[in-house]
């Protein structure tokens, strides 16, 4: 049995002798050199397909999809003879809907004039009657009508080659509204924006004179994005207005509608109006929030007595059905909303009952007056004000007021403002509480010093920064020997300023020290030593130390003991091992322990809370690392709605939230929204600490990363560059954060030509990843990849395979089939510049698939690299004839 060498040198072998061999007898030739093997003989034949081609951008995917398409095209040729192959100057593609009279074609325009995937909708041959073409002209009016960013915009109408309308829209691909939010567990908040999107689009089609008719979640797609489109007016009703015409004047026996999501009025045949609207808002509304649907449909049953039993049944209040629902139905509702069947109960009764009720009323007239009311209600709710739906008692109003207004305070990055806060409430404590009089009185004295040495007025000598003011309080608790507990408090407090600003190694000291006196003062399982080891592990994890790992789960263990495992406390601590793991590539685990904490702080502080947002942004930050980039999105973008809500624009938590959504829109290519969110954090930071932070160089360093993958290169090496020399004056020459920027500013300089520097700082970074770092950590195969980028660039190729194969195989341990992707493209090229063509052509065979996955830069180095490829093989066969001539 050969080996993968022995056979890779067979294929190019017989691939340099099938280039001497006549066109005609190749065939014959690869029978006979290549029998019993068609592996090999399959390999020789694609290197000969490529060196037969002409000079283009090869794109294997594209061509394996349009050959399918075409086979496509034939099939429905061979079953139907209507089914057009264009219609207009539209290729059709594919078959995407069909409908009671019309079919939805997904197509290309291909007539030169423009390049774009479009929808096609068309009547089907055989059902162009007269009342069906009118209702098709009334559709394409209306939706002509229409220019709502959430609603499918017309582009294009005509005729086709047998007389029959047609119009071109819109391609709108995606879910149900209902099935994008069980698939991604959206929670109750989320499916509520979610739902106003669409009353606002309802909306703004009554104020354009339109009812749809047809409010269904088939008709409201939700895009991998997020992004909400409302679809299909075939049914929708133009109302008459000034310069309107009323073309809804034919009446038929027949009532377009569906009938399980049809208002009472459109089952008796009455007159429709936006009331009708308002009333399918509420059955979506009532099937997206508790995952059933409101009235029960029986298939063997006809359509006119379900409808019946519909119009004498009122509809139940949603908490209702859910308790006649099935255990299972119930456990899968609730598991799809991130909650547990109780709390989804619970949630449901009250407002949100109310206001599904309100839409639901028989009577029309008692229902929101408009789509927009019902988008305001639900806008209140979220916001924790009374909704107009319900009547205001006192007892209501001073419930929704706490409901917006959590008694809970940030430090904020303000020692004085901290000072003011533990001064004032140490005060009220020591009235309460006659023994901790003394206690009290200390933490004063020590604040007023702190004031004094804040005063200029008072202070001998220049107002002190804050920095120095910190450095002279952390002074003054080493004087506090004879009051252990006070001392470490005082340690804590000053242990997280210092970690605010920036001043890592200060932090730890002071949290060791509060760490060591509380374990003289209590027993092994009190609550205020696992705070300790808590605040102490959130530092060392900080500093990438591996000592976080035991404090972390000590903090947690003890918290298990003292609280039991549903507490905020608790989850805290889990949700800081799902950190420890994340930086440790132990994904699975990650996942684990911060999927629970965020349930636990739902369930138990709720979801507008600066935990509940802390563990929203971990989760983000996971999906980002495994480049899941839209879940990570809508993560991060949750969080950063809440710490908003909570604290403004001006807090340190903002910046940070407002950093880490910019990068995730960067990883998703939408640069301009990235940039004005980074900008936003940098703003904020640069405010709040001054001109060196670490906060600030991970803004600068995300920044360079954006400009890199525009090929802004003056640009990425500027902002690597700051954040490269903030992380040594923060951390030190030796940190893995320091590393990171070393290994980013290489890049940076390796794209740019500036291959020494580019070498320095690699050999660095290496050095820095291998002491600190586990042996299969997701930077060192980073640092690895640019190593062997840089050395094929060099030509030094041994170097460069050794480094690629280790990075490759720490990649495909941690299941990171892009980073392999990203791999095989350098490893292609250096195959490609020793000759071995076979290897560079399966390498880039393979990583074709993940093609649109990758960031813009890499996808351009593919094409770059499958174009020299090409060349190259060219090249070896240009004294073949082309066997197609």
């Amino acid at each position: 049995m050969p080996t993968t060498v022995e056979r890779q040198k067979l294929i190019d072998d017989l691939f340099d002798q099938a280039l001497d061999v006549p066109a005609d007898r190749v065939g014959d030739f690869l029978t006979q050199a290549c029998e019993g093997d068609p592996e090999i003989r399959a390999a020789v034949e694609r290197l000969l397909s490529w060196s037969y081609r002409p000079p283009s951008l090869f794109n294997q995917a594209a061509m394996e999809t349009t050959a399918l398409l075409q086979k496509t095209d034939d099939a429905w040729l061979r079953t139907s003879s209507l089914t057009p192959k264009r219609i207009g100057p539209y290729r059709v593609l594919e078959e995407v809907g069909r409908g009671g009279m019309g079919v939805v074609y997904r197509a290309a325009r291909d007539d030169g004039h423009f390049d774009q995937v479009i929808a096609i909708k068309v009547i089907q041959p055989g059902l162009d009657t007269p009342e069906a073409l009118r209702r098709f002209a009334q559709e394409r009016q209306i939706i002509a009508s229409l220019n709502h960013p959430n609603i499918a915009r017309l582009y294009d109408g005509g005729m086709t080659h047998d007389g029959r309308p047609f119009f071109a829209m819109e391609l709108v691909e995606g879910q149900p509204i209902t099935d994008h939010c069980d698939d991604h567990q959206l929670d109750l908040d989320e499916r509520l924006r979610l739902f106003q999107i669409v009353a606002e689009a309802v909306h703004d089609a009554h104020r354009n004179l339109v009812i749809h008719r047809d409010l269904k979640p088939t008709n409201i797609i939700v895009s991998p994005r997020g992004d909400v489109k409302l679809l299909d007016f075939g049914i929708a009703k133009l109302l008459p207005g000034p310069g309107t015409p009323h073309l809804d004047h034919t009446r038929t026996h027949l009532r377009p509608m569906t009938p399980i999501y049809a208002s009472p009025e459109q089952l008796r045949g009455d007159s429709v109006t936006t009331a009708s609207d308002v009333f399918q808002l509420g059955l979506l509304l009532f099937r997206l929030l508790s995952g059933q649907k409101a009235r029960q449909e029986a298939t063997d049953t006809p359509v006119e007595l379900m409808a019946a039993t519909w119009l004498d049944a009122p509809i139940p209040r949603m908490s209702t059905a859910l308790k006649r629902a099935a255990p299972e139905q119930l456990a899968a509702a609730a598991a799809n909303r991130a909650l547990s069947a109780s709390a989804l109960q619970r949630k449901l009764e009250g407002d949100l009952d109310i206001i599904v009720q309100a839409a639901l009323r028989p009577e029309p007239d008692r229902r929101y007056a408009s789509a927009k009311e019902l988008a305001n209600d639900i806008q209140r709710f979220r916001e924790n004000f009374p909704i107009a739906a319900r009547s205001e008692s006192l007892a209501y109003r001073t419930r929704r007021f706490l409901g917006r207004n959590p008694l809970a305070a940030a430090l904020g990055g303000s020692l004085l403002l901290f000072l003011l806060i533990y001064t004032v409430t140490l005060t009220i404590y020591a009235r309460r509480i006659t023994e901790e009089r003394d206690r009290a009185e200390t933490i004063k004295t020590f604040a007023l010093d702190l004031y004094s040495a804040a005063d200029p007025n008072r202070a001998q000598g220049p107002e002190l920064s804050a920095a120095e003011l910190v450095a002279f309080g952390a002074q003054r608790v080493e004087e506090l020997t004879d009051q252990p507990e006070v001392q470490a408090q005082l340690c804590a407090y000053l242990g997280d300023v210092y970690a605010r600003l920036g001043e890592y190694e200060e932090s730890e000291s002071l949290l060791q020290k509060t760490l060591s006196l509380r374990q003289t003062i209590h027993n092994e399982d009190h609550p205020e030593i696992a705070t300790a080891m808590h605040n102490l592990g959130v530092i060392l994890l900080e500093r990438d130390a591996p000592e976080a790992f035991e404090y972390l789960r000590g903090a947690l263990e003890i918290r298990q003991r003292a609280f039991g495992r549903e507490h905020v406390e608790t989850a805290e601590s889990l949700m800081l091992m799902g950190q420890w793991h994340r930086e440790q590539s132990d994904y699975d685990k990650a996942k684990n322990a911060v999927g629970e904490a965020v349930d636990i702080f739902r369930r138990t502080v709720g979801e507008q809370s600066d935990i509940y947002a802390t563990g929203k942004t971990e989760l983000g930050l996971l999906n980002r690392r495994l480049r899941r980039y839209e879940d990570a999105e809508i993560h991060l973008r949750e969080a950063l709605v809440i710490y908003r809500a909570l604290y403004g624009d001006n807090h340190p938590q903002v910046a940070t939230a407002f950093n880490n959504y910019g990068a995730v829109l960067w990883d998703m290519e939408n640069y301009e929204a990235g940039d004005e969110a980074m900008l936003k954090s940098l703003g904020i930071q640069e405010n709040l600490y001054g001109d060196v932070h670490a906060d600030i160089a991970t803004s600068l360093s995300n920044m360079a990363g954006s400009f890199l993958n525009r090929n802004d290169l003056t640009q990425a090496v500027k902002y690597f560059r700051r954040a490269y020399e903030m992380r040594r004056q923060v951390f030190g020459e030796d940190h893995p954060r320091v590393g990171q920027s070393a290994t980013q500013l290489a890049e940076a300089l390796h794209s740019n030509d500036q291959l020494n520097e580019a070498t320095v700082l690699l050999e660095e970074a290496l050095g820095i990843f291998r002491t600190h770092l586990p042996p299969g950590h997701w930077s060192i195969s980073r640092v690895l990849r640019s190593i062997g980028d840089l050395s094929t660039d060099l030509r030094e190729h041994e170097r460069s395979e050794n480094s690629l194969r280790e990075a490759r195989e720490i990649l495909e341990n941690l299941d990171d089939t892009f980073g392999v992707a990203i791999v095989d493209i350098i490893w292609a090229k250096s195959h490609r510049q020793q000759g071995q063509f076979w290897q560079a052509h399966e390498r880039l065979q393979a990583v074709l698939p993940q093609r649109e996955g990758l960031a813009q830069r890499w996808r351009q180095r593919l094409d770059e690299e499958i174009v020299m490829a090409e060349e190259a093989l060219r090249e070896k066969g240009k004294e073949r004839k082309d066997p197609g001539k």
